[in-house]
């Protein structure tokens, strides 16, 4: 059998490509029977949005009973609108790493972490990304300690 890796395996390597267009198209012909990998499949596909610009269209779409994972898009959908919410987006990072759940799930880690590097808090950005265990988390600390060293920070 397929390890849950595998199975969104073409899906994830089209999105860290770029290749947006791919990636909807395996997103949405992918059939999977284990709700985490649904749920992960639609975090894929929101980030998506994300990265060709279609904000509103991840805000419209995720509402408040959705999965942590779609939510935690959501919350930096919700940053990159307006970057003036960052206060409150902060302090709803803060609210949600209270809870268990949310501390351990691997979206929220990375959309948080790259939250707090965009506000240029490496220190928390770190703390997060270092709580997630995948190849982004990785390359997420990777990123941050890149600006940190910049000359022009």
């Amino acid at each position: 059998g397929c390890t849950m890796d595998e199975e969104l395996f073409e899906l994830k390597n089209y999105f860290y490509l770029g290749n947006f267009a791919a990636a909807v198209q395996e997103g949405t012909t992918l059939s999977l029977d284990d709700l985490g990998l649904k749920i992960d499949k639609d975090a894929y596909l929101f980030r998506v949005d994300l990265a060709k610009g279609n904000i509103g269209r991840v805000i419209s779409k995720v509402g408040d009973e959705a999965p942590l994972a779609l939510r935690a898009v959501k919350l930096y959908a919700t940053y990159l609108k307006d970057r003036s919410n960052s206060v409150i987006v902060v302090e709803t990072i803060k609210e949600w790493m209270e809870d268990a759940a949310c501390a351990s799930n691997s979206t929220f880690l990375l959309m948080s972490a790259m939250i707090y590097a965009q506000e240029k808090d490496f220190d928390n950005a770190l703390r997060l990304a270092n709580k997630g265990i995948t190849m982004e988390h990785r390359a997420l600390k990777v990123q941050i300690f890149i600006a940190m060293d910049r000359v022009d920070n």
